[in-house]
């Protein structure tokens, strides 16, 4: 009988791993460096318009629904053993409530929670924001080089770069 949901892993079911060196503060953006400035994270932003309701010609106002994906990089996190198909590497919310901006993405009880950018529309009425709730997810996908863990370690796994993508699921 498997303790993880992908029946692949007995010890640790964690696709994440956070920094042993150093402390990882989820509350602060990844940052990248280019000799010694230092960079804000990189973060791309797609939108797809599901529909659009609530046309108001004469306040000039619309309202609509849509899906917002962002995408970023953050170099201080590990992933574990990810797999070809980014769908396969998905991490659900397990929290049902939203949060503040400056938000968080839980993963598993007893270890840090992962940062997740925000957006703003400041142009709405309220200046609404994007939020975690129960429909996010987070996706990771393999980018740059892969290393394995060291001989003196008693799991064999492989550790990945990757991109993360928040969307609804």
């Amino acid at each position: 009988m498997s303790d993880c949901k992908d029946e692949l892993d007995e010890s640790d079911c964690s696709v994440v791993e956070f920094p042993k060196q150093r402390q990882y503060k989820e509350s602060l953006p990844p940052i990248g460096r280019l000799g010694k400035e230092v960079l804000p994270a990189k973060v791309d932003v797609s939108i797809d318009i599901m529909s659009v309701t609530d046309i108001k010609e004469t306040s000039m106002k619309w309202g609509c629904k849509l899906q917002l994906n962002m995408t970023w990089l953050d170099g201080r996190l590990r992933w574990r053993d990810l797999r070809e198909n980014s769908n396969l590497n998905m991490i659900t919310n397990q929290d049902q409530g939203s949060q503040e901006p400056g938000q968080v993405f839980p993963v598993n009880m007893g270890q840090p929670s992962i940062w997740v950018a925000t957006a703003i529309f400041a142009n709405s009425p309220d200046n609404d924001f994007s939020v975690v709730d129960a429909k996010a997810s987070l996706t990771v996908e393999k980018k740059g080089n892969l290393s394995i863990s060291p001989l003196d370690q008693l799991q064999e796994v492989a550790y990945y770069e990757a991109q993360i993508t928040q969307s609804p699921t």
